[in-house]
């Protein structure tokens, strides 16, 4: 048995022997046939890069020919020599776009529609991939292109967080009429990016939308962007509309009415919500004690039993800050407003 054993072993022992400079040879072609087609590759991707560059560059100085020009016969050229470049003008001129503006602008659009770009914003509009759409989307905004109005109608529920805000975005910024009215009908989570986008679009209007309309949403997002406007812009609406979402379920809701009712000095409303406060989570508790102060005749023996009750340090200092607001107006003495104000 060991004789069999010993014959196998130096059976394999000399296979291996014959074959190992075969195999050293046939690494040592593998790798040099890789080395050889990443060289090649590499080589040909910097003859497109330089390329690239080259007809940037040409295309680039024809689009400021066009747009500095006041002959009719030369923006005619530039029209027949951008045939084949478009789609590198369309580039130069979205860039061109966001770093400019006035009069320069204005001439950037007129020369973008009379070469008839808006086929790449399109393009991107009936693309089957989101990313496409969003970028479509954007881009349409920067050159006003308001028939992407439809497309954005489409994506203002889709499950997709960038498309989603860009149509948002989009329809605000494009739509002439009623730009809000897609707002009751949300589905999908009204995102604080999109929040945030939306009130920089109210902050340029002049006339201010009717934020009490909204209210009869079901979209959270959307009852906490309705008061937050409704706050700041002291747009008031009855009762049966506003007192409900002191016990919303969802507690962003809660937060934003106590919030709302602070800025249009309404106390009872304040109440409603602010006795709540040992039964509420962390958030509206800290909004209560941020409101306290923003209220007169607020019973200083409620802020001071909540303070005393309360474990979380960010709701108290919030609490102390509030009690310091009513104790200047009330007479506490030095040393208790001391107190509270190292508290706050």
């Amino acid at each position: 048995m060991k004789d069999v054993l010993q014959n196998i072993i130096n059976s394999t022992q000399g296979n291996l022997m014959m074959f190992l400079p075969l195999m050293v040879i046939v690494l040592t072609l593998l790798i040099f046939t890789v080395t050889i087609f990443l060289l090649i590759r590499q080589y040909f991707f910097r003859r497109k890069a330089a390329k690239h560059i080259k007809v940037s560059k040409y295309y680039n100085d024809l689009l400021i020919e066009c747009l500095f020009s006041s002959d009719e016969n030369i923006t005619e050229n530039c029209k027949l020599k951008s045939k084949n470049g478009k789609h590198l003008i369309f580039e130069s001129v979205l860039f061109l776009m966001q770093n400019f503006n006035g009069e320069f602008s204005e001439k950037l659009k007129t020369l973008f529609y009379d070469l008839k770009l808006e086929k790449y914003l399109l393009k991107n509009l009936r693309s089957n991939k989101w990313w496409l759409v969003a970028r479509g989307l954007r881009n349409s905004r920067i050159m006003g292109y308001t028939e992407a109005v439809v497309y954005a109608e489409r994506h203002i529920n889709s499950g997709h967080l960038e498309l989603r805000v860009e149509a948002q975005i989009s329809i605000i910024s494009l739509k002439t009429h009623d730009p809000f009215y897609f707002l009751n009908r949300l589905i999908k989570p009204f995102s604080l990016w999109a929040r945030i986008n939306l009130y920089q679009e109210i902050s340029k209007w002049e006339e201010k939308p009717d934020a009490t309309k909204w209210l009869s949403s079901t979209n959270p997002g959307v009852l906490v962007f309705a008061l937050r406007i409704m706050g700041i812009l002291d747009q008031r609406s009855e009762k049966k509309d506003t007192e409900p979402l002191v016990n919303h379920d969802d507690s962003m809701v809660r937060a934003e009415i106590i919030r709302y009712a602070a800025l249009i000095k309404d106390k009872d409303l304040w109440l409603k919500g602010a006795l709540k406060f040992k039964t509420e989570n962390t958030l509206v508790r800290k909004i209560i004690g941020q409101t306290g102060g923003m209220l007169e005749d607020i019973p200083e023996i409620l802020l001071i039993n909540w303070f005393n009750w309360e474990k979380s340090t960010i709701v108290k200092i919030e609490l102390a800050r509030s009690m310091l607001i009513h104790g200047q107006k009330t007479g506490l003495n030095r040393g208790e407003l001391e107190a509270l104000g190292v508290v706050a």
